[in-house]
């Protein structure tokens, strides 16, 4: 049904936009996490809809959708199909939104029965079936996840136009679509040229901004990142810790994959020297500054201790000494990268644990 109105609507318009852009043949040109990467790129772009559709929404619901859509991005860039821990929680969020549009009775589309919480369903539906598609364990899986994510997608544009422009709703939907297939030109150019396979980790930064010909006529913004993250009401200081800590764990969850890609990069530069004392301290110094946004050290090769690593000057060796420092120890010594092997970094002194309760 939903897929006829789109037709009736393009047509009626006679609009350059139509349903190809959720065919599976447009798809098969690139790989499994670039189509992941493309599916979730178009539901973050739908992210500021959700609250115009449904400002009354709990405060979860927008949540688990903006979280699994984080957590799909994450995925692709690490090429890590293990987890889709959001997933279910958007499709609660979906099936919710749902069953507040159906108890409205909202259903004839012919007769302009629109409401917004559709729309929002949507939204939903497709962050769940995008993040699945980040995580599925076949080709096949991720083109039939991506396909159903990016028809959801469609179909919000198409119910959120038409509620802002029912004489004309192509004039809103046109500029989405049209940046949809943008990206899809781009990442088919990119695979063919770059030699990309399903083993090709994607990045979400490959694409730069949300909207690079600026935001679309009628479009809401949310300060150009499309971010819906809903106030969570602290009534109390137990609440307040207890969501802090959830914070925090959804961080070192977040990172985990992200630090299994870093543990894979450093692990493939053993055994490298870059010619000289300036470009060694640099790939040093880039090193070990990751390692302090993702938290951890590097075991030091002679006695297992947390370390932090860096290259010095040396007298006897013109490009540098690559080292491990601990306390006021300092070991290694080697003119080329060791093996370097992520660790917890030990606690600073700076750093202190969220209290259970007020003391």
């Amino acid at each position: 049904m939903e897929r006829k109105f789109i037709e009736a609507v393009a047509e009626r318009e006679d609009s350059r936009i139509d349903l190809e852009i959720t065919n599976p043949s447009e798809l098969d040109e690139i790989p499994r996490y670039a189509r992941a990467a493309f599916a979730l790129r178009c539901v973050r772009r739908l992210l500021p809809l959700y609250r115009v559709c449904w400002p009354d929404a709990p405060p979860e619901y927008p949540q688990a959708i903006e979280q699994a859509i984080t957590f799909g991005e994450a995925a692709v860039a690490t090429a890590n199909a293990e987890g889709a821990a959001y997933a279910e929680i958007a499709m609660e969020a979906a099936k919710g939104t749902l069953q507040h549009w159906q108890a409205k009775k909202v259903d004839d589309y012919a007769h302009g029965g629109f409401d917004g919480s559709k729309a929002a369903a949507n939204i939903a539906l497709a962050a769940s079936y995008a993040e699945g598609a980040a995580y599925a364990k076949s080709e096949r899986g991720t083109t039939n996840l991506v396909v159903r994510s990016v028809e959801h997608a469609v179909m919000t544009l198409f119910v959120y136009s038409v509620l802002q422009n029912p004489s004309h709703p192509s004039e809103i939907a046109n500029g989405p679509i049209e940046a949809m297939f943008s990206d899809l030109d781009r990442l088919r150019v990119a695979a063919d040229d770059q030699g990309w396979t399903d083993a090709t980790p994607m990045h979400i930064n490959f694409f730069g901004p949300l909207w690079p010909a600026g935001v679309p006529t009628g479009w809401p913004s949310d300060e150009g990142r499309g971010s819906v993250r809903a106030p969570i009401p602290l009534s109390s200081l137990d609440q307040a810790l207890a969501e802090l800590r959830r914070r925090n764990e959804e961080i070192d969850t977040a990172l985990e994959p992200i630090t299994a890609s870093f543990q894979r990069v450093i692990l493939d530069l053993e055994g490298r020297n870059f010619e000289s004392l300036e470009a060694n301290q640099r790939v040093a110094q880039v090193i070990q500054e990751t390692a302090d946004r993702l938290r951890v050290a590097f075991s030091c090769p002679k006695c297992g201790e947390p370390a932090r690593f860096r290259c010095s000057a040396a007298a006897t060796a013109k490009t540098g000494m690559f080292v491990f420092s601990h306390g006021r120890q300092t070991h290694g010594g080697g003119t080329k990268i060791p093996k370097l092997v992520v660790v917890d970094a030990p606690e600073d002194g700076r750093k202190t644990e969220i209290p259970d309760k007020e003391t």
